[in-house]
């Protein structure tokens, strides 16, 4: 027996091992130092953050 079809965005998360509750924020500015605790402040009302991970880099 096979198992069932697997859409792309569920190929995508097991592919890059995100869980499927992960969010993206882009367009954040650079001059900002305390993003984690600014990103935890907005979303933890929502929740318990379970991880955060802060990734800077420029555009071309």
């Amino acid at each position: 027996m096979s198992s069932p079809p697997v859409n792309a965005a569920e190929q995508y998360l097991k592919r890059y091992e995100i869980d499927s509750r992960s969010i993206y924020v882009g367009g954040l500015p650079f001059n900002v130092t305390n993003l984690d605790e600014i990103i935890e402040a907005a979303a933890g009302q929502y929740g318990e953050i379970k991880g955060l991970q802060v990734i800077r880099k420029r555009g071309k």
